[in-house]
């Protein structure tokens, strides 16, 4: 309006905001040749070594100058060829592993130099990703590599402040992590505001090279490919940012730093003596005994999570344990959280294992020695029962106590403490305890609870909170504590059946067919499936029986069978071929018969006064009764959590929404009397808060065990040791379990399972080849079905080899040698 002259420039791809140090990141950050150039003249923590970058019009024009460029550049040695396309490495994509890379090309052979280049050039074709301005990027290869693989600055999913060094430490190789080759892979977690005192010196040299990049681009969420050789000069071969997923979670590191500060406090306390425990100090695992990692999952929504600790981990499983001739250790409870992630004590655990007439100074011992061994092989924490706490006592009595000796106790406190377990375990093989009968009996009053409950979801909010207040104290007293004894049961006669096998007095094939011969619920739903499948039951008849599990039975939010039939077992299709063979209980009486001898002279040694044959009867009605007796208690369990849903439904609250209100939060009103308003808001703002704080909880990382405060600065992910099931071998595709999939995906295949609790049953209907999970003890759920099923498992493989795993197209499950191969 002025008259004045405009004349406008595009500055767009040349400019940034001096406020916002993320957009000073684009004067950085180019193709990947681009940016490694542009960093190569300023870092000094690392070495980004030497390149001659050309683009493929360029390539096209005259390969022979470009080829004698490269010569003149590095003479003759090893190169790397690399993509460096104008879509990758961008601020809006990574295009991570898209394109091609060829590795370890003679610089002398022009003919195998050409072809790399072209296969680069060719994997630009793929997608809409063609353009004559792309680049490739030629390197001498790094040599003398140590370790290798790829930083983040930041957790992927989340953009937690955490630095995640995954690494190769053997091949020698600088792309086995990239590529997904084979190779000693490890994972290391470090927090970024911890203390770091204790970090390996190689890893805080990746730490400090990240951080000057860190400041040279001005952002924090970097992914970073490096290489270390025989001197610890750390190469960077890649620099792109992270692009934050639209599922991500944004947080402000104020409150993960504030929340991680508080579980370290937490964690330190609880550390020192208990003094109603035995034993100096503790050690925390999310996989031992009740194994909340495998039932719950390892950062549970509340509801889940507080309906495990009220139900079992606060009182009923001590009180079961007291029960059957262990120590008291009421009111100590065995889960706590840190940061929202489920912890088991160890001491506590231990403590509940010692048999009750056992001096005090003998079970401080015991203790001790026990946390000891579990701290120098944290592995052991998903066999704690196994390869740490000695429940009962068996036939490998005196092998499983060697570790007691080495810790300094004397052959007559081994005595005294063998003395105990003896009577203890007679007590229990005889009945003395109750049998197996008569604790399933115990159960009963849950069927009437179910009974009464009907109608309830018309209620009023105020009668229908008094209704779920009654289902849980009923659920514990007549369901869980005689779960809890049946689940003991079990376990001592499978560590029989174990303890024979390691004698030599069963072998590994009369172990398996035992197993198999023992008919339990879940094998009557393989026959109930197949019947359901050939059309000689019905879809009513079948879900009247099944319709209450669910996967993940403490989860409002997963449909029960009943609410979706289809999802877990697909349309009937006439198919009479899956009907199983009928568990024969004549093939454990026949190998218990020829093998009588043996098994009465290993009784006579550890002086038990019991027969084989009153051994294999506690065996043969102990396995069946624990998952008998789990079957009845999740039918008021899946109860309880329908009529929250339905009292959800009433403030029209969504499942969801329910899912993250804790259990106390509403049986609280069963007793406390407001109004109907004032219940609902409370209720909406303990589930918002609730929300939140599930939110900040998934962006803090932990390790399956902690053993001080420090381990929450940094760990490294354990490749734990699975729990291998059968003898067989199968190599399959992988198929991994998730919600919505279509069922009959599942033939054939090895499944994966993160969290597997008894609501996935129904996987098993599927003739599955094997089964791997994340999560899960040798005595676990999975680990009894995959027995009884005769499947090839490796239960509880923990997450770096899952995480592995489940990338996999295909696997080699070989039980017989116990390992886990990833074939591509």
């Amino acid at each position: 309006k002025a008259g004045l002259k405009v004349a406008v420039a595009d500055i767009s791809d040349h400019s940034a905001r001096l406020d916002d140090p993320a957009s000073l990141a684009n004067f950085v950050f180019g193709t990947k040749a681009q940016t490694l150039d542009r960093l190569r003249k300023v870092v000094r923590k690392s070495v980004i070594l030497d390149q001659v970058s050309f683009s493929v019009e360029d390539w096209d024009s005259s390969s022979q100058a470009v080829y004698e460029k490269v010569l003149e550049s590095f003479g003759e040695t090893n190169l790397v060829i690399r993509s460096s396309a104008l879509s990758e490495d961008t601020m809006e994509s990574s295009m991570a592993g898209y394109f091609e890379s060829v590795l370890d090309i003679d610089s002398s052979n022009k003919t195998e130099f050409c072809d790399a280049v072209g296969k680069v050039i060719q994997s630009f074709s793929q997608g809409d990703h063609s353009h004559k301005g792309n680049q490739v990027l030629v390197q001498p290869m790094v040599k003398d590599v140590t370790n290798s693989g790829v930083m983040l600055t930041r957790s992927l999913h989340t953009l937690a402040p955490y630095f995640v060094i995954n690494q190769d430490v053997s091949s020698g190789k600088t792309d086995t992590v990239t590529s997904g080759g084979e190779g000693n892979h490890s994972t290391t977690i470090i927090y970024r505001y911890g203390d770091h005192s204790g970090v390996d010196p190689t890893i805080k040299q990746l730490v400090d090279a990240a951080h000057e990049i860190e400041e040279v681009v001005g952002i924090d969420a970097l992914d970073i490919e490096f290489a270390m050789d025989q001197s610890n000069q750390v190469y960077v071969l890649q620099v792109r940012p992270i692009i934050r997923s639209k599922e991500s979670i944004a947080m402000p590191d104020a409150d993960n730093i504030e929340e991680v500060k508080q579980a370290r406090e937490y964690v330190k306390g609880l550390l020192d003596k208990d003094p109603w425990l035995s034993g100096d100090t503790t050690v925390f695992g999310n996989m031992p005994d009740w194994n909340p990692a495998e039932m719950i999952g390892s950062n549970p929504k509340p509801l889940a999570s507080s309906l495990y600790q009220r139900l079992i981990t606060d009182k009923a499983w001590a009180t079961a344990r007291k029960e059957i001739g262990y120590k008291n250790v009421i009111p100590t409870p065995l889960m706590v959280f840190f940061a929202g992630h489920p912890y088991i004590d160890v001491r506590a655990s231990l403590n509940s294992f010692l048999p009750v007439n056992l001096e005090d100074e003998l079970s401080h011992k015991i203790v001790n020695a026990g946390i000891d061994r579990l701290t120098k092989n944290i592995y052991f924490h998903d066999k704690l029962e196994f390869e740490v706490a000695v429940t009962c006592l068996d036939m490998d009595f005196d092998a499983r106590v060697a570790y007691l000796l080495e810790a300094g106790l004397s052959e007559t406190e081994i005595n005294s403490y063998k003395d105990s377990l003896r009577e203890l375990t007679d007590a229990i093989v005889l009945g003395r305890s109750g049998t197996a009968d008569e604790h399933l009996f115990r159960l009963q009053p849950l069927q009437k609870s179910l009974l009464r409950s009907r109608g309830a979801d018309d209620l009023p909010p105020s009668k229908l909170i008094r209704i779920i207040q009654y289902l849980i104290d009923d659920c514990r007293e007549h369901g869980l504590v005689p779960f809890s004894v049946l689940a003991r049961f079990a376990f001592i006669a499978m560590s029989f059946l174990k303890s024979l096998v390691n004698r030599g007095v069963l072998s590994e094939d009369e172990y398996d067919e035992i197993l198999l011969s023992i008919p339990t619920v879940a094998s009557t739903m393989s026959c109930d499936f197949a019947g359901l499948q050939s059309g000689e039951l019905t879809q009513d008849s079948f879900l009247e029986i099944y319709g209450h599990l669910r996967p993940g039975t403490y989860d409002i939010t997963s449909p029960t069978y009943s609410h979706d039939p289809e999802l877990y077992f697909g349309a009937s299709n006439g198919d009479t071929s899956s009907i199983p063979a009928e568990h024969d209980l004549h093939a454990a009486k026949r190998i218990f018969t020829e093998k009588a001898y043996g098994i009465n002279q290993a009784i006579a040694e550890q002086k038990l006064s019991f027969s084989a044959d009153e051994l294999l009867d506690f065996i043969l009605k102990a396995i069946p009764a624990r998952e008998q007796a789990k079957f009845e208690f999740t039918k008021n369990l899946s109860r309880i959590l329908e009529l929250v849903a339905s009292l959800g439904e009433k403030w029209n609250l969504g499942r969801d929404q329910m899912s993250y209100v804790p259990i106390s939060h509403i049986v609280q009103f069963s007793t406390d009397h407001t109004s109907g308003d004032t219940t609902l808001l409370e209720i909406k703002r303990t589930s918002d808060y609730f929300r939140k704080r599930f939110a900040l909880t998934q962006t803090i990382l932990l390790p399956s065990v902690v053993t001080s405060e420090s381990d929450l600065d940094s760990f490294t992910l354990m490749d734990s040791h699975p729990n291998f099931i059968t003898r067989k071998t199968i190599t399959a595709p992988v198929v991994l379990i998730k919600k919505g999939m279509d069922p009959h995906e599942m033939k054939g295949k090895i499944a994966l399972i993160e969290s597997a609790d008894p609501g996935y049953d129904w996987i098993f209907q599927h003739k599955l080849a094997g089964l791997i999970t994340k999560f899960g003890g040798a005595a676990s759920h999975m680990a009894i079905r995959s027995a009884e099923f005769g499947i090839p498992a490796a239960i509880g493989c923990g997450e770096a080899i899952y995480d592995r795993t489940a990338a996999a197209a295909n696997v080699t499950l070989n039980c017989a040698e116990e390992q886990i191969r990833v074939n591509s």
